[in-house]
């Protein structure tokens, strides 16, 4: 199998994206004085990215924003479609500092999702 890089290269071209965008689509409406410090904002995320305990820590927080329900009754409503929009920010951000590991980090989300429907599928059958 070919590294996920390609593998997302060669997906972006069939879908006529360029998913390794460079740092001037990133830091496009940004002003000029912050794309700097954005930029190495996106290398230090790269570097938590590649360690094992940053990872962890990236995968607990996710958990953390992404549980709640963003239709519910009242003013949790608020607090958790406020809590769901800094989640995609910051995944957002993942993906631009280290595509390849963002994918992997997604493929295994997905996973879990798929075992959680499992096992809740199999109780309703049970």
């Amino acid at each position: 199998m070919a590294d996920i890089d390609t593998e997302l290269k060669i997906m972006g071209e069939v879908l006529g994206l360029d998913v390794f965008g460079g740092e001037d689509e990133w830091t496009g409406d940004m002003d000029p004085q912050e794309a700097p410090h954005f930029a190495r904002y996106l290398e230090d995320l790269r570097a938590v990215m590649s360690t094992p305990e940053g990872l962890r820590v990236l995968w607990h927080w996710r958990g953390q924003a992404t549980p709640a329900p963003i239709f519910v009754t009242g003013a949790q409503v608020y607090a958790n479609a406020a809590l769901a929009d800094y989640a995609r920010s910051r995944e957002a951000e993942m993906s631009m500092a280290a595509p390849g590991l963002y994918l992997k980090l997604m493929a295994v989300a997905a996973r879990e999702a798929a075992q959680e429907a499992a096992r809740t599928l199999k109780g309703r059958r049970s």
